[in-house]
């Protein structure tokens, strides 16, 4: 893959999530830019995790002024958490606390206070990880305050790895091993044909590539927390279903049924990033060429989708499906999209071949 091009997508990528900022009067990233109506309200949730984004940026595409502004996305959501440790859920901070979009804010506070070893970060996060812990059932899971109300999703690996993360440094009594039993419940979601039930937004429903990612990358990195083999084995299964599925068809589907059986009147563009950075991943674990390649390619299909618009909202943003009026957020950049776009570049230009 030629460097000195991908640099010039990431570069636009970053002025994209820089705008994104700016529009909020730097107060967090919006949620996205429609084409009709414009930038959204700042989205709590993903700015979060695009804090760390901004951070690896920073270092590793030598652009120091982003790491001020992961800082003052991380004041702002200091600024807004709630008094029992949970932050505002959705797109401005209008819905109630959701598990999933605190759990997400918790890689952002954890990565400022590590970059910063300022306490305010590190009390905010206390108090999000504790939110998150006395919210966990018994078994494990998290059945309140979810996005669609009684509905338990397997992307929740994502916040089981994230308060693993956070818990290196925190080091609360027994936190540890609420957190295997909340892996372990999840780990029991999987089925003979290499699929996990509930992986989607909502019960019955195909999922999302960007959903079955989350729920990949979550049991991979927390897996490797908790130097669970088995964990590991089954994401490396699953990707290479994936993998075998994309060379059958040249492409991804936007989402998949329980049986594998694809949606391909649409592409989900984050999903195809996060999977492209997974597998960037797996070749960092498995030193396995195919992997690599795969990701590769998935990120090279990316390319020609970020957009060429000279307009502010418009250049160097990553629609949400291609078509753009696909399925996942039609007609919108959404901040996310390019986030996992960017993470995909920088996980590229990092690798050691």
């Amino acid at each position: 893959m030629d460097l000195t091009m991908l640099e010039q997508y990431a570069t636009c990528s970053v002025q994209w999530l820089v705008s994104s900022i700016e529009a909020t009067g730097n107060r967090g990233s919006a949620g996205y830019y429609h084409i009709f109506s414009g930038w959204s309200e700042a989205y709590p949730e993903t700015t979060g995790y695009l804090i760390d984004t901004l951070f690896n940026a920073a270092r590793q595409m030598n652009m120091p002024p982003l790491k001020t502004l992961a800082i003052q996305s991380a004041d702002w959501l200091c600024g807004i958490q709630l008094p029992n440790g949970a932050f505002p859920g959705g797109i401005g901070g209008n819905l109630p606390p959701i598990i999933f979009d605190t759990g997400m804010i918790v890689f952002g506070l954890n990565r400022t206070w590590r970059e910063t070893k300022q306490g305010k970060y590190l009390k905010a996060l206390e108090r999000a990880v504790s939110w998150l812990e006395n919210e966990m059932d018994e078994d494990g899971a998290w059945r309140s305050h979810a996005f669609v109300p009684g509905y338990l999703p397997t992307y929740y690996t994502m916040v089981t790895w994230t308060m693993l993360e956070a818990n290196k440094g925190l080091k609360k009594k027994g936190l540890q091993q609420k957190l295997e039993t909340s892996f372990r419940f999840f780990l029991d979601k999987s089925t003979p044909k290499l699929t996990f039930r509930d992986w989607g937004f909502r019960p019955s429903e195909p999922a999302f590539t960007h959903t079955i990612a989350y729920t990949l990358q979550g049991f991979l990195e927390a897996g490797m927390l908790l130097k669970n083999q088995e964990a590991i084995s089954k994401v490396e299964s699953v990707a290479g279903k994936i993998l075998a599925l994309r060379h059958e068809k040249g492409k991804l589907a936007g989402s998949y049924d329980d049986t594998w059986r694809g949606d391909f009147r649409f592409g989900c563009l984050v999903g195809q990033a996060q999977l492209g950075l997974l597998f960037f991943r797996l070749y960092e674990v498995t030193n396995k060429p195919e992997f690599l390649r795969e990701a590769q390619l998935l990120l090279w299909q990316l390319l020609r989708f970020q957009s060429p618009v000279k307009i502010n909202g418009w250049l160097g943003g990553m629609p949400g499906s291609a078509p753009i009026w696909g399925k996942y957020q039609p007609w919108r950049f959404p901040n996310w999209a390019t986030k996992y776009f960017l993470d995909a570049c920088l996980a590229c230009r990092s690798i050691k071949i």
